[in-house]
This record gives C-alpha cells, structure tokens and sequence, in this order.
C-alpha cells in the first residue's frame, strides 16, 4: 500500500469477522482494503487508488467514517505514519474524529501512548511496569536486544512494525458479482411476469451460493426495452442472504408504481456476494427473539419510501450539550441498544492567570500547552460584559493526548488565543 489510512472501528464486542465484513461495504470508496489478525478492529485502507478521482485523502476518510456511522458503526482514522503506528494513533482518537501524522512527528506523538496499547498480555504489561516501562517512550530506556529477548517474538515485531515495517495484512478482495441473464421467450409487457422469471432464475443461484458458504449482498435487476431504454432497480437488504423468497418481496415493493411504457425484450439480473454467516446458512436456531424480523421492518419501508427516510438519535461525547445529540440517517440493520458508561460530572475549573497560546494552523499538527490536540470542539459563541462594553469571543474545548480537556477562549478580532482553564 502506498498511502494507508488506519481506520478502527469502535466497540468491544465486535467480532473480527464483521470488522471484516464491513471492508466489503467500503470497497466501493477504495478497492485495497487490509487487515491483520492481531488488531482485529483495525482496516487499513489504501487512499491512493481511490476510485472518484481528485478525491483528497481527508475526503475520502470523511466518506469512510459517515458510511460506517450509516451502518451503526462508530470509527476512526490516522494516517501519514507507519501503518502500526497509525493503527495504535487510531484507537485513541475520538469516534468520528481523523488526524494526519507526518512521520518526522511520528515519535514524539507514539511515544506518549501507554504500553498496555501493545496489547502484550497482562503478564509481560507487570513486567514492564515493574521495570518502569509504562509507556512506549519508556522502552527507550532499556537496549532494545535486552527487551526482544526477555519479551520475545510479539514484542519484537511490534518494534520492528513502529519502526515503519508494515504488519503481516491480508488484503481483502472485493466482492464478486454474478451475473445471470433471464431467458425470455415473447416480449414481457407485465411485470409479474418479469418478477417470476427472476425468482427462477436467482433460487437456482442462490443454491449455488449456499454451497460455496456466500451470500447475497445486493440484487440489482436490469431489462433492455424495446425502444433500447435500460430500467435498473436495485435491492440491497439489511443482512446478507439466502432467501430468494423475501428479495423478491423486496423488488416487488419496488416494482409496485413502475409502468411499462415499452415492452422489454431482454434481461439480467447481478448478485452482489459475500461470505455467509451462520445466520444465513442457519447452522442454529435461537429461541429469543429474532432481529431478522425487525431487519425485514426496515427493507420494506426502504422499498416502498426510499431509502432515506429513517433516522436514529446519537449522542456523541461532548461536554458541550450544543454537541451532545445529532440526528443520523440510519442505513444499515435495526440499531442495537448501546450501553453508555456512567461518566462523573465534569467541573471547570479557571486558571489564576490565562494562558497565551499560538493560534491553530491549517494542515499542520497543532500543540496547545506542549501536547497535541486531538479533538477540539467548538467554536461557541458567547458575549461578555454585555451590561458595560460587550465582547464577541469563541468558547472551544480542547482534548490533548494525555487526556486532559483543556478551556480555550479565542477573540476573532485579534486572533488572540489564550488557555482560561481545564475540565475535570
């Protein structure tokens, strides 16, 4: 890969194979998609071969997270460093959130991170604690053949990956699509009849597909008319499946207010594949309730309504309650209930006297108090001294690398940036 782009996808319960799953939902931005079985929540993401051209790499990491946040997945994205690197960066930057690391800065912003972050064990992590190794600045402190010895292989190949080695990845190969034309005796005027000649020929498909362990992904009907117009309509199910029966249902729904203004002498129809999961294969029953249902739920009301007509609140970690809920176009299967982690209530705090810092700079890495700034929220207009001589200033609060949210108050008059206080 020449240009690859971390993207973690957040959340604790995931199974390595939906991250997996998921780099076919992305191969349609980027055809070079990665992984590797020790970082089971990370795709790399090669942003050089994209295929919408003069399509910049922020652009394209933006199109990457709001696709996953579609499909209820919340992620994040670095890029710029060493691969490793650059997936180590990632899991610490807020969901939502993407940075780029020039690798002449690539040190200074991994050597804060905590060394349990090398995913070591819990054994070898007291170890290194005991040695004073808690973060990865601190294994500079002992020779490294000292360290690779004593920790072995895992540790050495992490070393050798954040020295710029690329991990053992496997890529991802894009989906396959069959292909399989409709056979049409007489000219079709009705289309119950193009319907039933579908059903025909995707049950045999499907079989195929069962016996491979694929599914499908996306039907996509197309028919040539007799005066050479080309009419496609498109089913893509919340889940992968097997079921000829309920595609058809769904294509159906979409045919209903479609009028045949030409008869239609040919057509074909191309399956969007991927592997099957237990689920679809139904390798085993569940006696609680099925989410299938509720999945079906949502594909007729897109069929019938279109596709973008339902929404989900998220709440999003802000301190500020002008940031704290979005409403989110909902595009993937019924959303699951997200446990969210009770969080002590955060308290400002003022510093005695402000302090003076640089303004931000576009394009580059911008450090307040001598950390790196990861997330910054804001701006939030606010007024002061309205009862004697009013002031317009912005409100930002700053998240820098070791944690800490920093207070920040800007005046867009003078470009003077000053640090008030923090929140704890």
């Amino acid at each position: 890969m020449q240009c690859p782009v971390a993207l973690n996808i957040k959340g604790n319960s995931l199974k390595p194979w939906i991250c997996r799953s998921l780099a076919h939902e992305l191969h349609a931005l980027s055809p070079q998609i990665a992984y590797w079985d020790e970082l089971p929540h990370t795709l790399w993401v090669e942003a050089s071969q994209a295929p919408t051209q003069n399509l910049s790499t922020p652009e394209l990491v933006t199109r990457l997270i709001n696709h996953l946040d579609q499909l209820d997945y919340d992620s994040s994205a670095v890029w710029g460093c060493s691969p490793y690197a650059a997936a180590l960066l990632a899991q610490r930057v807020p969901s939502g959130r993407f940075m780029m690391i020039k690798p002449n800065e690539q040190h200074g912003t991994v050597d804060a991170l905590p060394i349990h972050i090398l995913d070591l064990g819990s054994e070898a992590e007291q170890s290194l604690n005991r040695l004073g190794i808690h973060s990865l600045k601190d294994l500079k402190k002992l020779p490294r053949y000292a360290l690779e010895s004593r920790y072995g292989k895992a540790l050495r190949v992490r070393l050798k990956m954040l020295s710029g080695q690329p991990p053992k990845w496997q890529v991802i190969k894009p989906q396959k699509i069959t292909t399989k034309c409709l056979i049409i005796d007489d000219e079709i005027t009705h289309l119950e009849s193009l319907l039933f000649l579908t059903k025909s020929t995707i049950e045999h498909g499907f079989l195929e597909l069962a016996n491979q362990g694929l599914a499908c992904h996306e039907l996509i009907l197309s028919a040539r008319t007799q005066n050479t117009n080309i009419l496609k309509w498109s089913v893509h199910p919340s889940r992968s499946s097997l079921s000829a029966h309920w595609l058809i249902e769904l294509l159906r729904l979409k045919l209903e207010n479609t009028t045949l203004c030409s008869p239609i002498k040919e057509a074909w129809v191309e399956l969007k594949i991927q592997p099957a999961t237990h689920q679809q294969l139904r390798l085993f029953k569940s006696s609680t309730r099925d989410p299938k249902l509720s999945d079906e739920a949502l594909d007729r009301l897109r069929a019938e309504f279109g596709d973008n007509l339902i929404f989900t609140a998220r709440t999003q970690p802000r301190h500020h309650p002008k940031d704290a809920g979005v409403w989110i176009a909902h595009r993937g299967r019924w959303p699951c209930g997200r446990s969210v982690e009770k969080k002590k209530s955060w308290v400002r705090r003022f510093l005695q006297t402000p302090l003076r810092i640089a303004p931000p700079q576009q394009g580059s890495p911008w450090f307040v108090c001598g950390e790196l700034a990861i997330d910054i929220g804001g701006p939030y207009p606010i007024e002061q001294g309205w009862w004697d001589t009013k002031t317009n200033e912005n409100e930002y609060l700053i998240r820098v690398q070791s944690g800490r949210v920093l207070w920040v108050l800007c005046d867009p008059q003078t470009n003077l940036w000053r640090v008030i206080g923090w929140v704890a």
